[in-house]
């Protein structure tokens, strides 16, 4: 990872390859959603107990209004946590963890 960089509530997370993008997620203080890389997969971690939450994607730039849409990639769970693991392609990508 080239950087990192963090408010109260985003947590932004760079890699040092060139056209990896940007990984964003919004958290609340009770639920985290954590994000590390690994070779060309991002995996993205929540605890198992934030069961109404969901995890979504959005492609699109921070200078157009987002259109969240849900990841349809069922979590593998492992120490409690739920985990998946995606592929990180070109562009930029924002993921959140929604409680609908």
């Amino acid at each position: 990872m080239s950087g990192c960089a963090t408010d109260k509530n985003r947590v932004a997370v760079r890699s040092a390859k060139m056209q990896t993008p940007r990984i964003l997620s919004n958290a609340t203080s009770t639920v985290v959603l954590s994000i590390a890389l690994s070779d060309q997969n991002a995996i993205l971690t929540w605890p198992v107990s934030a069961t109404n939450f969901v995890l979504q994607v959005w492609d699109g730039d921070l200078s157009t209004p987002a259109t969240w849409m849900g990841v349809e990639v069922k979590p593998d769970v492992t120490n409690d946590q739920n985990m998946v693991t995606l592929p990180i392609g070109d562009g930029t990508k924002f993921y959140r963890l929604s409680n609908p």
